[in-house]
């Protein structure tokens, strides 16, 4: 059921518009009243599920990459190990971010999240891969040992820049979000 005021959709049970509170006249089922507002490309609906899905497949690209870096530090095959680190990692991601998303900034919101704890979870894996390549060089040298640690912490600081990135785009993407969500009004 339409209501003939804005336009939204209301359940067919509903007394009262859950945008604007007026109340719902029976009207035809069937069709939207003239006036309903135009889609919007964040909101919910069709288009917004569509271009939200394939963002998450772009950004489940990206988190899959990280993933697969991560891993490829530790583990020195580097070859089909890698592959199905990124495939997974991508997969898993697309999953999480897509899962029950109708809109865009829906899908951006959790990217942010997801992208801030990949980032936060990848320093120990670089930390490691220093600490196994400085004890690979010989065991006097201070300078391998010194280059680790400094490679360590400079990565260390990039990811906590990452994380802080991730964040404000979390802020902003879910205020985005739920900004074009219609208001609801207690009866």
């Amino acid at each position: 059921m339409y209501c003939s005021k804005c336009g939204v959709q209301n359940d067919e049970a509903a007394k009262f518009c859950r945008s604007c509170g007026a109340p719902i006249q029976v009207t035809s089922p069937a069709s939207p009243p003239p006036n309903q507002p135009p889609s919007r490309v964040d909101g919910p609906g069709v288009f917004g599920a569509v271009v939200g899905f394939i963002l998450a497949i772009v950004l489940g690209c990206l988190s899959g990459l990280l993933i697969s870096f991560c891993v490829s530090l530790v583990v020195r095959d580097n070859g089909g190990v890698t592959v199905a680190a990124w495939l997974v990692g991508w997969v898993v991601s697309v999953w999480l971010m897509a899962r029950g998303a109708r809109s865009a900034s829906r899908v951006i919101s959790r990217a942010s999240l997801i992208g801030a704890t990949e980032w936060l979870l990848s320093i120990p894996f670089v930390a490691i891969a220093s600490v196994n390549a400085a004890n690979q060089t010989t065991q006097t040298d201070g300078m391998a040992s010194l280059a680790a640690g400094l490679g360590v912490t400079l990565y260390a600081i990039l990811a906590f820049a990452m994380v802080l990135v991730c964040l404000v785009c979390w802020v902003i993407s879910h205020n985005i979000g739920r900004e074009l969500r219609p208001e609801r009004r207690l009866a």
